[in-house]
C-alpha cells in the first residue's frame, strides 16, 4: 500500500506534467480543476490553516524528500508557499541549486533548502527568503530560518510579520517541534522581539552569551553611552557570565532601558546568537 508521501509525489508529478504540456487535466472529485494557471498540488493542507491551503503538512512533504522525491517533485509541493503577505507576494519558490536543495545529515535524515522572492505592489523583486526543513535524530520535524533578506525601503513595512505569522501556524499544524534562526543584523533585535529564545544546544548558547557580551564591550566603548547605560550593559555582562539557565532572555535584554532609553534594543540590534521556538 503506497503511503503519503507516496501520493503526495504524484499529486506533484501531475501538477508538473500538466504545466509542461499546457494541457488541462480530468476534473478530480469534488470540482477542483488541475491546469496551467492553477497547479494545485495537493487538498492535504493541515486543519485549521487558512493562509496556505495549498501546502500538505510539512511532515509529509519532508518524508517525500526522505523517500528520494525528485527536486522538482519536492518543488512542486512547496509552490503554496506563494502568494500574498500584507503588502508584498512571495514567488519563485524553487529548491537551493546543487545537492544542498535536498541534503542529508550525518544520520541520514533528508533536509530542504527552499528559496524563494519577496516582491512589492508594483511587481518588483525587493528581497528574497531562504529555510530548511527536515527531521532530527529522534524524528521531530524542525525548521531552520536560514535568512530573510529585504531592501531597505522594504523594511518595516510588515513583510516578515505576515510572512512568519503565516508560516508559523502553519507549522503549528504540521506539528513541528521547534523553529532555529541564527540571528544577526536586525535580526537580532527582531528575533529577539518574536519571542525566540536560546538555542539550548551547549554549544551554541555559550556562544550566543559570548558575542552579546562582546557587543555590550563594543558599545560601551565606542557607543556615546551614558553612565546609566553602561552600568546597564556592565550588569548584562555580568548576567551572561552565569550559568546559562540563569540568563534572562533574549527578549528580556531587548527590553532593557536607561536614562528612558532603549539601550537593549541597541545591544541586540547588530548581535549575533542563536535562537530557538518551540512550538
Amino acid at each position: 500500500m503506497r503511503g503519503a508521501a507516496d501520493k503526495l509525489v504524484e499529486r506533484a508529478q501531475t501538477a508538473k506534467d500538466v504545466e509542461s504540456t499546457g494541457m488541462q487535466a480530468a476534473e478530480p472529485p469534488g470540482g477542483r480543476r488541475i491546469d496551467d494557471a492553477t497547479p494545485v498540488v495537493s487538498s492535504a493542507a493541515p486543519p485549521g490553516v487558512t493562509h496556505l491551503p495549498r501546502l500538505p503538512p510539512l511532515g509529509d512533504i519532508v518524508d517525500a524528500a526522505q523517500r528520494g522525491a525528485s527536486p522538482a517533485e519536492i518543488t512542486a509541493l512547496l509552490k503554496g508557499l506563494e502568494g500574498p503577505y500584507g503588502k508584498f507576494r512571495v514567488e519563485g519558490v524553487t529548491l537551493q541549486r546543487g545537492l544542498a536543495g535536498i541534503s542529508r545529515d550525518s544520520d541520514g535524515n533528508a533536509w530542504i533548502t527552499v528559496r524563494m522572492r519577496v516582491h512589492n505592489a508594483d511587481g518588483a523583486v525587493v528581497g528574497s527568503v531562504e529555510r530548511r526543513f527536515g527531521r532530527d535524530a529522534q524524528g521531530r520535524l524542525v525548521v531552520v530560518h536560514q535568512y530573510t533578506s529585504l531592501v531597505p525601503a522594504a523594511r518595516r513595512q510588515g513583510f516578515a510579520t505576515a510572512f512568519n505569522r503565516a508560516t508559523e501556524a502553519y507549522y503549528r499544524a504540521s506539528g513541528v517541534d521547534r523553529i532555529l534562526v541564527n540571528a544577526e543584523k536586525d535580526g537580532g533585535l527582531v528575533w529577539a522581539k518574536a519571542g525566540f529564545g536560546w538555542d539550548t544546544d551547549g554549544y551554541s548558547m555559550i556562544e550566543s552569551g559570548h558575542n552579546i557580551s562582546d557587543r555590550a564591550e563594543r558599545l560601551i566603548r565606542h557607543g556615546n553611552l551614558t553612565d546609566a547605560e553602561i552600568a546597564n550593559l556592565r550588569e548584562v555582562q555580568y548576567l551572561l557570565s552565569q550559568p546559562p539557565e540563569t540568563w534572562p532572555t533574549p527578549a528580556e535584554l531587548a527590553s532593557r532601558t536607561a536614562d528612558g532609553r532603549p539601550i537593549g534594543e541597541t545591544l541586540m540590534r547588530d548581535s549575533v546568537w542563536a535562537g530557538m521556538k518551540k512550538l
